[in-house]
């Protein structure tokens, strides 16, 4: 679980900023230790992951993406199953 507060209460209050400060999420889930085993594979060889981008939204949930690509620039996506973006929930900030 984790908590935050408002920086500035009143102006969230005046511009309706409702979104939830305390947030709880529960993970029971086994990760695969090599979730791309594919990456390894020479032919289908992927650069580091790009920076996150910005929220989708500035207040409450958005999304947040960032991708990354073949180093092998002639390589066709649908050959390899390797994730080259990946998208995640954030909350505006």
């Amino acid at each position: 679980m984790r908590s935050r507060v408002f920086v500035f209460p009143i102006k969230a209050q005046m511009f309706n900023c409702h979104r939830q400060t305390t947030e709880r999420q529960f993970c029971n889930a086994k990760i695969n230790e090599c979730e791309d085993s594919e990456a390894f594979n020479s032919k289908c060889a992927v650069g580091s992951w790009q920076p996150w981008s910005e929220c989708s939204v500035t207040c409450g949930h958005g999304t947040r993406s960032r991708t990354r690509s073949f180093l092998n620039p002639k390589q066709v996506e649908s050959e390899c199953n390797v994730d080259l973006i990946r998208k995640d929930l954030c909350v505006g900030e």
